[in-house]
C-alpha cells in the first residue's frame, strides 16, 4: 500500500508542478492562484517524504525487504524508481504461487508475456503483449530497460542482437523489459 500511495503522491505532485509552470508565466494571474499551488506542492512533498521515511523504517525493521532492494538494485536497469515495485510484486507472486512459480508464470502475471492472435482465418504470432499484469510495473520496467540499454552492461547485447534480426526497437525494448523480470526473479529467488 506504501508503493502504491507513493505513486499516487507522485502523480499529483507532477500535475500540480506542470499547471504551476503553465500558469507561472500568465499575466494578470491573482497571486493567491499560485500561492495555492506552491502549497499544495509543498503538501504534496511533505506527504511523499513521510511516506518515503515509512518504507524506509519497513525496510530497516525487515532485513530481508532491506536485503533484497539491495540485490536487486545491482540489476541493470533497475534503480530507485523501479526496485520497489519490482519488489513488491516478487513479494506477491511468491505468495500466489506458494514459492513454487517460475520465471514464465511471473511474465504472464506482469503481462509482458506475447499474446498470440487467431482470427479464425489468420494467425499471427507474436503481435504484442498480453497486458494482463499491472500496467505501472510495466511501464517503470520499460522505463529501465530504456535506461539500461542505453549503457554498458549485459542488457545492452540483449537489445542490439534483436534490433540486429531487424525486431522493432519497440519490441526490442519489452524483451528487454521481460529479461530484467527474469533477471530479478532468478535473482529474488535464489538462495544468498
Amino acid at each position: 500500500m506504501l508503493q502504491k500511495r507513493t505513486l499516487q503522491l507522485e502523480q499529483a505532485f507532477q500535475k500540480e508542478q506542470t499547471r504551476l509552470s503553465e500558469m507561472a508565466g500568465r499575466p494578470g494571474l491573482a497571486p493567491q492562484i499560485i500561492e495555492s499551488l506552491e502549497r499544495v506542492i509543498e503538501a504534496l512533498t511533505d506527504a511523499l517524504a513521510g511516506i518515503q521515511q515509512a518504507i524506509d523504517e519497513l525496510c530497516q525493521q525487515h532485513e530481508y525487504l532491506h536485503q533484497n532492494l539491495r540485490r536487486l538494485l545491482a540489476l541493470p536497469g533497475v534503480g530507485p524508481k523501479v526496485v520497489l515495485p519490482l519488489l513488491v510484486k516478487l513479494l506477491q507472486w511468491q505468495n500466489l504461487t506458494a514459492g513454487k512459480g517460475d520465471a514464465s508464470g511471473l511474465v504472464a502475471f506482469i503481462g509482458l508475456d506475447p499474446q498470440p492472435f487467431d482470427s479464425g482465418r489468420s494467425v499471427h504470432k507474436h503481435p504484442g503483449i498480453s497486458k494482463m499484469g499491472d500496467s505501472e510495473v510495466r511501464r517503470l520496467l520499460d522505463m529501465g530497460a530504456l535506461g539500461g540499454v542505453r549503457e554498458n552492461n549485459p542488457l545492452k547485447p540483449v537489445y542490439q542482437r534483436l534490433v540486429g534480426r531487424d525486431k522493432a526497437k519497440k519490441v526490442a525494448l519489452v524483451a528487454a523489459a521481460r529479461k530484467i523480470l527474469v533477471w530479478a526473479w532468478t535473482l529474488y529467488f535464489s538462495p544468498n
